[in-house]
């Protein structure tokens, strides 16, 4: 038999059709297993801000604001500290939701139900104040929220 008769025709197309076959597929499973692994946190487009100030009026510099989001249930799903800037002020995101991410140990996931916003300050004191903020003033609100502010002695 010679190469190029019609039998060996039809194996060469079926041997290009199972090649572009199994390069579909593997990139489709390359986009599947990237797509999974880059889950991110999402993010009301709410913010929050707020001053820290001493009882002069002067701003205080490098005050410590701890924001925690927790779901139904209580539980802790995020813990991120914030610091005023050289004029008291402070803003912070808040968190929707956490996708539980297998590789990457966070202190749980889910979505938020509530915040705690604690003002710690590092002057030798704990805490000096706690806000907590249930996650429907977050839905609800229209722009930015702001936080009184907060006077040191």
């Amino acid at each position: 038999m010679k190469a190029n008769s019609p039998i060996f025709a039809n194996s060469k197309k079926q041997t290009t059709m199972k090649k572009i076959l199994k390069f579909t597929t593997l990139a489709i499973c390359i986009l599947f297993i990237c797509t999974t692994c880059t889950k991110e946190d999402k993010f009301y487009a709410v913010i929050g801000k707020g001053y820290v100030l001493f009882l002069d009026n002067s701003p205080v510099q490098g005050f410590l604001v701890n924001v925690r989001a927790y779901d139904r249930e209580n539980n802790l799903i995020s813990y991120e500290n914030y610091y005023t800037d050289k004029n008291g002020y402070f803003q912070v995101p808040f968190l929707k939701s956490r996708p539980k991410r297998n590789a990457i140990p966070t202190p749980s996931y889910g979505t938020t139900h509530s915040y705690s916003i604690e003002y710690q300050g590092n002057f030798g004191r704990q805490n000096y104040s706690e806000v907590v903020l249930p996650v429907e003033d977050v839905k609800s609100a229209k722009g930015t929220i702001v936080f009184d502010t907060v006077f040191i002695r």
